[in-house]
C-alpha cells in the first residue's frame, strides 16, 4: 500500500479545499515556512488515529490541540471542513475521510488496517504506530533516536517490531507470579494467626492450672456460704445464691456509706436548730416594733399630700408675678377684673404671695412625715423578710433530720444512732461481702477441670493448625520463588527473541550511517544491548562514545534519520511502503543532504514510496535529479505557498519525466574509417 493522494479543506492552515495527488515512486514538496507543509503529514496521521500525536497532549490556557485542528483564521472557511486520504496497491484504491465531527465514512478503519498491517503480527494500536513509523518529523528525529534514554529507546523497538506473543505469555506469568505472591502472604498471615492461637490457649492452659483449688478448700467455701447465704444448697447451685447475696450486700453498703457521708450535716443541722428558733423569735420582736412605730405616726391621708401643697404653692406664686408683671389696668385687677384701687391690688398680691408661703411650709411638714411612714414600712418589711427565711431554714433543717432519722429507722438503727455505729455496720458488711467473693471464686474452680480438658483439646488443635499453616508457607514460599523466576525467564525469553528481530534492525541502522556519514571522523555506528530482565540500547560510536554528547545537531539529526529509517524499515507486520519525510535536512549540510539523496534514492529503487517536504527549492530540485523514475506517474514535484486570495493552494505542480535508457545503443553503427 502507498500513499495516492489527500485532500483538506478547513484543516489546520488550508482554509479552502486542496487535493495533493503523488507519485507512486516519490514526490517532492517545496514551500517557505507556514506554506502547510507540515499541515499535509498531519492530515494523514488525523485520517488515520483521529489526532495529532507530536504535540503530546499539550495545553496552554485551558486550550489543546484539539481547538486548532480545524481553520481559525481571519476569513471565513468553506462550510464543510475535512480531511481525506487515498491509498493505493497494484490499481486497487481505497481512502478514508475524518470531518470536524470527526465522522469517518469510506473505508471502515478496521479493514483500512487489515490493509495497512499484518493484523497476525502487528502490535496494539497499529495505526498508531504506522504514523509514528512512517511520517518522519523534523521535530521528533533526534527527540525519538538520540534523545532517548536507553530504556525507552529498547522500549520503542520493542513495540514498533510488533506482537511476539511474548507479551501474553510474560502476562499470564506476571498474573501467576501475583496470584503465588498472593498466596505467600495469605500462608504468612495463616502462620501468624496459628501461632497467635496456640499462644492463646497456652496461656489460658498455664491460667486454670495455676487456678485449681484443693477439695479442703472447696468444702469450707461451701459452709461459709451456706451459713451467710442460710440455705443448704448443694455446691454447684449455691453459686448463683451467693451471686444474690453479693449484689443485696453491695445495696447496703452503698446505703451505709450515704447514711456516713450525710451524718455530719444532719448533726450540724440539729445543733442549728436551737439557733434558727432564737434567731426566729428576735426577728418576729423587731417586726412587731416596726409595725407599732407606724401606728403611732399620724396618718398621711388626714392631710394633703407635700406633693399637692407644694403644687398648689407653685401657682399661687406665678399666678402673683403674673399679676405684677401685667400691673394695676384701668382701676380693677388685670386677673380678676375687679373694681378696686391700686393699693388694694397691691395688698392682694401680698395676701395672695404669703398664702404661698404658708403652702410650702405645710408641704415640707407633709414630705417629711410621709419619709417617715416609708422608712417605717422598710423596716416592716425588711423583717418579714428576715422572719420568712429564718422559718424557711428551721423547717428545712427539721425536714433533713426526721428524713435521715427515718432512713435510719428503715435500716435497723436507732433515731440517734452514732457515726461509730453506723461505720461498724459497713465494715461487717464489707467483711461479709468480701468472704462470699473469694467462696464464690473459689467454687468457680469446680468447672476448671472440664476447662482444663476442652482447652487441652484446644491446644493440641491449634499446634495442628500451626504445623499444617508451616507446610503451607513452606509450600507456598517455594513456588513464589519459582513462579518470579517464571515470570523473569518469560521476559528473559522474550527478550531474547527481540534481539532475533533487532539482528535485521541495527546491522540496517548501522548500514544507513555509513551511508548518511555523520561524522568525518567516526564512520561507524555501533550498539550494545544489556541487562538481564530490564533491557537497555546504547548507541556509541568510536571506543564507547555517546553520540547525543559528542556530536553537532546537524550529525545528531543525520545519526536520528539512520535510526529512524532502519526502524520503518524493519517493521515486519506493515504493509504501508510509504515514507514521509517532514523537513529532514535542518540543520543538515548539502554535502549530507546528497548522501540522504542517495539513500532514499535506493529505497525508492527498491520499490518504496517517499515523499519528501522541504523549504529550499533547490534542494528540492536536487532530490528530483537523484531519485530515480520510471514512468510518467511516477514522480512529482509540488509547489506550495499562499495564492492571491491568501489561502494556502498548490502554486505549481508537474509531473517529473523520467532519463532516458539505452540512449547510445540506439545510435546508428559509424562507418570504419
Amino acid at each position: 500500500m502507498k500513499l495516492e493522494f489527500v485532500e483538506v479543506c478547513g484543516f489546520r492552515g488550508y482554509a479552502a479545499p486542496v487535493r495533493f495527488q503523488f507519485g507512486s515512486a516519490y514526490t517532492v514538496l517545496d514551500g517557505r515556512n507556514g506554506a502547510g507543509k507540515s499541515s499535509l503529514f498531519d492530515a494523514v496521521e488525523f485520517a488515520l488515529t483521529g489526532t495529532i500525536s507530536k504535540y503530546e497532549n499539550a495545553s496552554a490556557s485551558g486550550q489543546t490541540v484539539d481547538d486548532y485542528i480545524w481553520w481559525r483564521g481571519p476569513f471565513p472557511a468553506t462550510k464543510e471542513k475535512y480531511v481525506e486520504v487515498g491509498f493505493s496497491d497494484s490499481g486497487k484504491r481505497v481512502s478514508i475521510r475524518r470531518n470536524q465531527a470527526s465522522l469517518v465514512s469510506g473505508t471502515k478503519l478496521d479493514d483500512l488496517q487489515a490493509l495497512l498491517c499484518d493484523s497476525a503480527i502487528a502490535p496494539g494500536g497499529a495505526l498508531a504506530q504506522l504514523c509514528t513509523h512512517a511520517i518522519v518529523r523534523d521535530e521528533q528525529i533526534t527527540r525519538l533516536s538520540l534523545d532517548l534514554k536507553e530504556t525507552d529507546r529498547y522500549a520503542l523497538l520493542r513495540a514498533s517490531l510488533g506482537a511476539t506473543d511474548a507479551e501474553e505469555w510474560i502476562s499470564r506469568a506476571h498474573l501467576i507470579a501475583g496470584l503465588a505472591k498472593e498466596r505467600l502472604e495469605a500462608a504468612k498471615r495463616d502462620v501468624e494467626n496459628a501461632n497467635s492461637a496456640l499462644a492463646v490457649s497456652t496461656r489460658a492452659l498455664d491460667q486454670i492450672r495455676v487456678s485449681i483449688i484443693g477439695e479442703v478448700q472447696i468444702n469450707s467455701a461451701v459452709q461459709r456460704l451456706q451459713r451467710l447465704t442460710e440455705s443448704n444448697l448443694p455446691a454447684d447451685q449455691l453459686i448463683s445464691r451467693a451471686r444474690g447475696f453479693l449484689v443485696s450486700h453491695s445495696a447496703v453498703a452503698e446505703k451505709l456509706r450515704g447514711f456516713l457521708g450525710a451524718w455530719a450535716s444532719t448533726d450540724s443541722c440539729r445543733k442549728q436548730v436551737a439557733v434558727l428558733q432564737r434567731q426566729l423569735v428576735e426577728a418576729q420582736a423587731l417586726r412587731d416594733q416596726a409595725i407599732t412605730r407606724i401606728g403611732a405616726l399620724p396618718s398621711v391621708s388626714a392631710q394633703e399630700s407635700s406633693s399637692n401643697l407644694s403644687r398648689k404653692a407653685r401657682a399661687i406664686a406665678n399666678l402673683v408675678q403674673l399679676g405684677k408683671d401685667v400691673g394695676y389696668t384701668d382701676g380693677h385687677c388685670p386677673l380678676c377684673s375687679k373694681n378696686q384701687s391700686e393699693a388694694e391690688f397691691a395688698l392682694g398680691l401680698d395676701l395672695a404671695m404669703e398664702l404661698a408661703r404658708s403652702l410650702d411650709k405645710s408641704a415640707v411638714a407633709s414630705a417629711d412625715l410621709e419619709r417617715r411612714l416609708d422608712d417605717a414600712r422598710r423596716e416592716v418589711a425588711q423583717c418579714e423578710a428576715t422572719v420568712r427565711e429564718h422559718e424557711k431554714g428551721l423547717n428545712d433543717a427539721k425536714s433533713a433530720i426526721a428524713k435521715y432519722e427515718a432512713d435510719l429507722i428503715e435500716a435497723g438503727f436507732e433515731r440517734d444512732a452514732s457515726e461509730s455505729a453506723i461505720r461498724d455496720r459497713l465494715v461487717s458488711v464489707e467483711a461479709e461481702a468480701l468472704v462470699v467473693q473469694q467462696d464464690v471464686r473459689v467454687l468457680d474452680t469446680l468447672s476448671l477441670n472440664r476447662d482444663l480438658e476442652r482447652i487441652a483439646k484446644e491446644l493440641e488443635s491449634a499446634k495442628q493448625r500451626s504445623t499444617q499453616a508451616q507446610a503451607r508457607l513452606s509450600a507456598a514460599v517455594t513456588t513464589e520463588a519459582s513462579a518470579k523466576a517464571l515470570h523473569d525467564a518469560t521476559r528473559r525469553a522474550a527478550s531474547e527473541t527481540l534481539e532475533v528481530r533487532l539482528e535485521r534492525v541495527l546491522p540496517l541502522m548501522a548500514e544507513l550511517y555509513r551511508r548518511l556519514r555523520p561524522h568525518p571522523v567516526w564512520s561507524s555506528l555501533e550498539y550494545a544491548i544489556r541487562g538481564d530482565v530490564r533491557r537497555f540500547l546504547k548507541l556509541q560510536v568510536g571506543n564507547g562514545l555517546n553520540p547525543q554528547f559528542m556530536f553537532s545537531s546537524g550529525q545528531r539529526r543525520a545519526t536520528g534519520l539512520a535510526f529512524l529509517l532502519s526502524v520503518n524499515l524493519s517493521l515486519a507486520w506493515s504493509k504501508f511502503k510509504t515514507i514521509m519525510l517532514d523537513d529532514p535536512v535542518q540543520h543538515i549540510d548539502d554535502f549530507r543532504a546528497v548522501h540522504l539523496a542517495e539513500v532514499c534514492a535506493h529505497l525508492i529503487a527498491q520499490g518504496r514510496q517517499v515523499i519528501c517536504a522541504v523549504e529550499d527549492e533547490a534542494l528540492a530540485d536536487l532530490f528530483c535529479r537523484r531519485w530515480p523514475a520510471s514512468n510518467t506517474d511516477d514522480a512529482k514535484r509540488i509547489s506550495i505557498g499562499a495564492d492571491k486570495d491568501a489561502n494556502i493552494a498548490i502554486l505549481s505542480e508537474r509531473w517529473l519525466t523520467a532519463l532516458p535508457r539505452d540512449t547510445l545503443l540506439a545510435m546508428p553503427k559509424l562507418a570504419a574509417g
